[in-house]
């Protein structure tokens, strides 16, 4: 958070991949309550000023007073898993800044009230925010964004396209059901640039017609979800 800049000019990225982010225990209360994870702006200026973060592949893990995930600035979040049996999922924000060029897409989300929400007062309106191919399962979905190719429910629905959405971490598996979460294929024109934006979860190849988080049709994940370090296929 709060970059003002550097003298000389790095790699324009910075990659968030494959970790478990849990606040199911000892998870703080309000007033100091905080997302699993948070990401701020870059510098407005200069060097650093178009930098992105490409955050995917990671399971996102309760939180019972704040969503899983917040973030401003360039944020491309794909192919990551957020279950939220208690409020929120994914919040895009001013904080520090405004969020600008954001791009969400293959994600599998449960939460019990917001999906994904893009809230950009502020924003430069030449900044694009793009909601795309995601499984999105909460009482209200998505807020905000440009959407379009998501398969979209209410918290209670996933049970009809996932095969087990319900239960404790080690039971659930949020693959999807045949011809469940399918549709149009995906334009790539806007995505490909990102780093692994073509593997699913769990490092699979995915089929560009399957929303979520999970591109393939297999009957079981090759990670079952654990609260424990996820192994890099």
């Amino acid at each position: 958070k709060h970059q003002n800049g550097r003298i000389l000019q790095e790699k324009p990225v910075t990659i968030i991949r494959h970790n478990v982010f849990s606040k199911a225990r000892n998870a703080s209360l309000l007033p100091d309550a905080r997302p699993n994870v948070l990401v701020g702006h870059w510098p407005s200026t200069g060097p650093g000023a178009t930098d992105h973060y490409e955050i995917y592949g990671n399971l996102f893990y309760q939180n019972p007073n704040e969503a899983l995930f917040q973030g401003e600035g360039n944020v491309a979040l794909y192919n990551n898993i957020f279950i939220n049996d208690y409020g929120d999922a994914v919040h895009i924000q001013p904080h520090n800044d405004i969020p600008k060029t954001i791009d969400i897409f293959f994600n599998t989300v449960l939460a019990l009230d917001q999906g994904i929400v893009i809230r950009t007062a502020g924003s430069d309106r030449s900044f694009e925010q793009t909601v795309t191919g995601n499984a999105i399962f909460a009482n209200n979905p998505i807020l905000g964004g440009s959407r379009v190719h998501n398969t979209v429910g209410n918290y209670s629905d996933a049970q009809q396209f996932l095969i087990q959405p319900i239960g404790s971490i080690g039971e659930l598996n949020l693959l999807p059901k045949p011809n469940r979460v399918r549709g149009q294929p995906l334009d790539t024109k806007n995505i490909s640039r990102y780093d692994n934006w073509n593997r699913d979860f769990d490092g699979n190849y995915r089929d560009l017609r399957t929303r979520g988080a999970y591109g393939t049709s297999e009957s079981a994940p090759s990670w079952q979800l654990q609260l424990e370090l996820k192994p890099v296929h």
